[in-house]
């Protein structure tokens, strides 16, 4: 049996050196494919980086954008605050004025107009008594009206009135005088 014996040796040494060869035939396809998923995985990575470099810019910049933007607007609120400052601070000197510098305004303001039989005009409380309404015009007459206003007048004749309060004529000019004072303030 001595052959048997080595024919089962042939066969198990052919057996380990089959197993051998499947084993590093495995061995190198496994690497062979984990190198293959590597490349892969590392150009996966390669744009993943990418990417969210390319998003990291786009988030960047819309970030700085809205930033800008947000500052624009602030500033922008800021100029209208100092113009409705500068609007504000206008009307409370017109109404300021002294009697004889209203009296001037309201000669100015009504000289050389037609105004109908009966005009009233509403000036505000603390010029009462202290105005020729025949020297500013001789068809007016101070109205009794007990309406608060601050500074201009009200003219009330039997069919319409008119408002020339320093509030309502700088409201009437509003956009032409903003430009002004912008430009004035601002450049």
């Amino acid at each position: 049996m001595p052959g048997l014996e080595h024919l089962i040796k042939k066969i198990l040494s052919d057996a380990r050196e089959e197993a051998g060869r499947i084993a590093d035939e495995g061995r190198a396809e496994a690497a062979s494919v984990a190198a293959g998923y590597e490349r892969r995985a590392g150009a996966e990575k390669a744009e993943l980086l990418r990417k969210a470099a390319v998003e990291a810019e786009a988030l960047k910049a819309r970030l700085i954008s809205t930033a800008k933007l947000s500052v624009r607007d602030k500033k922008l609120a800021a100029k209208q605050q100092l113009i409705e400052t500068v609007f504000a601070a206008a009307v409370q000197k017109l109404c300021e004025m002294d009697d004889a510098q209203y009296a001037a305004f309201l000669t100015r303001q009504l000289s050389g107009a037609e105004l109908p039989v009966g005009t009233e005009i509403i000036v505000p409380e603390r010029y009462w008594g202290k105005l020729d309404l025949s020297a500013i015009h001789p068809d007016l007459r101070l109205s009794v009206s007990n309406r608060r206003i601050d500074g201009g007048f009200v003219l009330v004749s039997p069919d319409s009135e008119s408002n020339n309060t320093f509030e309502a004529m700088i409201a009437n000019r509003r956009g032409e005088l903003e430009r002004i004072v912008a430009e004035r303030l601002f450049l």
